[in-house]
């Protein structure tokens, strides 16, 4: 708990009145990547309230007063997916005026990796149902150049009871003013700005697996190369070489055929 400094200060924050400022909505979305038999699932719920009721969407919603926000993104998953327990990473923060009709809504965004066989999914509270979607491809263009910007448009394709196809533009600005703008091409239905988040929770998952032991829950303390090889060949859309992945600092070798993290 904080202690003020002095008397005067006791006395400024008994007297602060926060409603002189208008203050946004914070929510949390999470993004849900489930792993089985070589193939790379995205986990979303259909909307059961307005606005956009009926759209697919990332699992979420508004923070409490009184809890941190990982709490909430734990505490919605559970009530609009039944997932609970998950290891989950805060990726990003998004918060684009006009992006919820509702209100000044700023969200935090998750991710997390789990086995997909193993999850119990059970829509409730503000998710009408849940359903899991094939990553199937992403594609990703060639930059070209306009005077001092860079652009590249990026494009992911889920499979599951429809296909949905979101697609983004990112421009990266040089020169004097430098920026990064995305702007979304094809929100394929999604709800909010969905479309955005769900592309940018597939980049960072792929950033994530060179970095961190988001991978932990499903190839455990000690593994097979082989194994890893599976699960990054499925989640980068690539074929990795043995020695490429025996080579990265998040591994240590245990033996000749097995591995653990450098963390544990």
């Amino acid at each position: 708990m904080y202690i003020p400094s002095s008397r005067e200060e006791e006395d400024y924050l008994k007297n602060y009145d926060p409603s002189n400022w208008p203050k946004p909505a914070v929510a949390a979305d999470i993004a849900v990547f489930g792993y089985s038999q070589k193939k790379l699932y995205l986990l979303l719920v259909v909307r059961g309230n307005y606005p956009y009721r009926g759209c697919y969407a990332l699992p979420g919603g508004f923070a409490n007063m009184d809890e941190d926000i990982l709490e909430t993104a734990s505490r919605e998953l559970a009530e609009e997916t039944g997932l609970e327990g998950m290891y989950l990473e805060h990726i990003s923060v998004w918060g684009k005026p006009g992006r919820d009709p509702r209100d000044r809504t700023i969200t935090s965004l998750h991710l997390a990796l789990i086995d997909k066989d193993k999850a119990r999914v059970d829509a409730g509270d503000d998710a009408s149902s849940a359903h899991w979607f094939e990553v199937k491809n992403y594609i990703e263009n060639k930059d070209f150049f306009e005077t001092d910007k860079v652009v590249r448009t990026k494009k992911l394709i889920l499979e599951g009871d429809i296909v949905l196809a979101p697609q983004i533009r990112q421009t990266a600005c040089y020169g004097e003013a430098k920026c990064l703008h995305e702007d979304i091409i094809d929100d394929s239905d999604l709800a909010f700005d969905h479309a955005s988040g769900i592309i940018n929770a597939y980049e960072k998952l792929k950033e994530r697996l060179l970095i961190s032991e988001i991978a932990y829950s499903l190839l455990g303390r000690v593994f097979k190369l082989e194994d890893m090889k599976a699960l990054y060949d499925t989640v980068f859309q690539k074929s990795w070489q043995l020695d490429e992945l025996a080579a990265l600092k998040i591994l240590e070798r245990k033996s000749a055929n097995l591995f653990t993290w450098s963390f544990c």
